[in-house]
């Protein structure tokens, strides 16, 4: 199984058989074009929700790699 995956980068066969094993789903919110400093993007919020889920990601498939090493050192 798939662990930390993007919704965008699935098709929805895909997605079905992920998501009827593992439920769990990580919605990234950033105001799309809300205004900031004259200096920054507009897209800064979404820029940010971008980041943070690309590092969660990355946490959920290095937690997701710990366990299966540690079922592995149990039945060993």
């Amino acid at each position: 199984m798939r662990h930390g995956v993007k919704l965008e980068t699935l098709s929805r066969i895909e997605a079905e058989r992920i998501f009827t094993a593992d439920p769990v789903v990580v919605i990234p919110l950033g105001a799309a074009a809300k205004e900031h400093a004259p200096h920054l993007l507009l897209n800064n919020d979404t820029i940010i929700a971008q980041q943070l889920l690309n590092h969660t990601l990355a946490q959920i498939e290095t937690f997701a790699e710990n366990k299966r090493g540690q079922t592995q050192s149990i039945s060993e």
